[in-house]
């Protein structure tokens, strides 16, 4: 499960610059499948807030939307054990990084 407080380290690109990235996050199960998610992550431009639901779809994956202010993203996760990797993309950019339970 991928329940509780996870952080990590990743890039964010947008506009043709990558950036560095550092999260953490929260997931809260809401059904036997989905979660709520809820993270704020920083960079060296500023901190940015986000908030969505993912779903299992088996084998440690989960997809679903992330919103970050008035943008929205399509977000995919692989877990396995204590580590997660995260995958966003937006129409404003991606992002793309791997954690662990904090």
């Amino acid at each position: 499960s991928i329940a509780g407080s996870w952080s990590g380290t990743g890039t964010v690109g947008y506009r043709g610059s990558v950036d560095k990235v550092r999260c953490h996050a929260r997931f809260t199960k809401t059904s036997a499948k989905s979660y709520a998610v809820s993270s704020v992550c920083m960079t060296a431009n500023g901190r940015y807030e986000t908030t969505g639901n993912v779903t299992s779809t088996g084998g440690g994956r989960y997809r679903g939307t992330v919103m970050s202010g008035k943008v929205s993203g399509r977000v995919v996760l692989f877990n396995r054990g204590t580590h997660l990797s995260v995958s966003v993309t937006s129409r404003r950019g991606s992002a793309s990084g791997t954690g662990g339970r904090r």
